[in-house]
């Protein structure tokens, strides 16, 4: 046993100095910052008191359950709706799993209206929306909706990498990121609306456009919704004047979010088509005036917009495209003119894939392969080294320098060797 100088055994004063962590009861280090276990960060107050502090927009932490049937692999993002993570299932998959905000939910009433409202969509199939595959509550009182992993990158993300490189979208990727979600929001229209339609919602994948969080924000509480988005200023421009007064979101509202939509992947602002003397100068006058339709407040107006925008861009765009679902564009090339003016400031593709998504198939551009490294000029080959000739064989008389078929067949072989005539004197 091993004893202090004041007499206490060095495993009482460890003991006293740790203390156990609050949201998963790990025992922490003397001098650790963070739980080993569940990172959750700690404040210590004195050599006996230390408190511990979780995300508070983050419940789960890495290794937590969900439901018993699911398995927290990390937390992905959080936004007025709730806290989205990426988990595992029992088969291990990864699927997206949202936990729907305390505060929209206050209720055991209407947590339990939320999940009855999703019985007629779980279980669906659309290719282009990711629809909930299992909703309920957890035994924190917590509601989670699950859905499929979309494997690619939110809008939001993706102009924020192209912002950060100073570069613009091109009419074709606009023309395809604008159909593709009008695409998905038609197949999702057949069941209900989304109502939440802004970028961190809408996914590009290597297959297309593909909507998350579909259906969350028309089951809750109008105006408790409301509320929430307000206190996003990045999501409340994209909501419809409608929902930010109180009222349940339908297919008009997604279409204004559409429209918002628009107006930021031309101009890098979703409030700006809204605004006296909204011009653009590299679509057109008719361009402009569709997208400000999309934003009217009549939502009569905005179902009709919808063609007329997309008909008015595959004019000025041709063919549309998606961006890949990286987080920068490809560089820009520096090299002589003919080879870096391209017009959608993207290298030539050798397969790009194309699916067809409305009535214009779309292409969807793989990842821009890094200019090869320039060549090193290879040194030339050593000049052939000479061989030596074979040495003659037993009894020949050829010299080593002298070809054989200079000097005729050996004379080692008597089947080719001419008899020798000798004329012998008279005796």
């Amino acid at each position: 046993m091993v004893y202090s100088p004041e007499g206490e055994t060095v495993a009482a004063r460890i003991d006293a100095v740790s203390a156990r962590c609050s949201q998963c009861s790990t025992r922490l280090a003397p001098a650790s910052r963070r739980c080993r276990k569940c990172g959750a960060l700690v404040e210590r107050r004195g050599p006996d008191e230390i408190v511990t502090f979780a995300r508070p927009d983050a419940p789960y932490a890495s290794g937590d359950p969900i439901a018993g049937n699911y398995t927290v692999v990390e937390h992905h993002g959080s936004g007025p709706l709730g806290a989205t993570y990426r988990a595992r299932d029992a088969d291990g998959r990864f699927v997206a799993v949202k936990i729907v905000t305390e505060s929209l939910l206050p209720t055991p009433g209407e947590r339990a209206a939320f999940v009855g409202e999703f019985g007629s969509v779980v279980g669906k199939v659309m290719p282009h929306v990711a629809l909930p595959l299992e909703v309920g509550i957890d035994v924190t009182d917590r509601v989670f909706v699950v859905s499929p992993w979309i494997h690619g990158a939110s809008l939001r993300r993706i102009l924020r990498g192209w912002r950060t490189a100073e570069r613009a979208l091109s009419p074709d990727l606009i023309f395809g990121l604008l159909q593709g979600t009008a695409a998905a929001l038609r197949e999702l229209h057949t069941a209900s609306s989304h109502g939440a339609l802004y970028p961190e919602n809408v996914h590009v994948t290597s297959e297309g456009v593909v909507l998350a969080d579909a259906v969350i924000a028309g089951v809750v509480q109008p105006a408790r919704l409301a509320e929430h988005i307000a206190r996003s200023p990045e999501v409340a421009p994209y909501m419809a004047p409608e929902v930010r007064a109180g009222k349940r979101s339908n297919a008009g509202a997604d279409y204004h979010g559409l429209g918002a939509l628009a107006s930021e992947l031309t101009t890098g602002d979703p409030t700006r088509a809204r605004q006296p003397g909204f011009v653009l100068p590299e679509l057109g006058a008719e361009v402009a005036e569709a997208i400000t339709l999309l934003l009217s407040e009549r939502p009569s107006q905005r179902v009709g917009a919808l063609p007329l925008l997309l008909e008015r861009l595959a004019r000025v765009a041709g063919l549309p495209s998606l961006p890949h679902p990286s987080l920068l564009p490809p560089p820009m090339s520096e090299g002589p003119p003919g080879l870096s003016e391209r017009p959608s400031g993207r290298p030539p593709q050798a397969s790009p894939v194309i699916f067809s998504q409305g009535p214009v198939p779309v292409i969807v551009q793989p990842f821009a392969s890094r200019p090869p490294p320039p060549s090193v000029p290879s040194r030339p080959p050593p000049p052939p080294v000479p061989s030596r000739p074979p040495p003659p064989p037993p009894g020949s008389l050829r010299p080593p320098s002298i070809p054989p078929q200079a000097l005729g067949p050996t004379q080692t072989d008597p089947a080719v060797v001419p008899p020798v005539r000798v004329r012998v004197p008279n005796a």
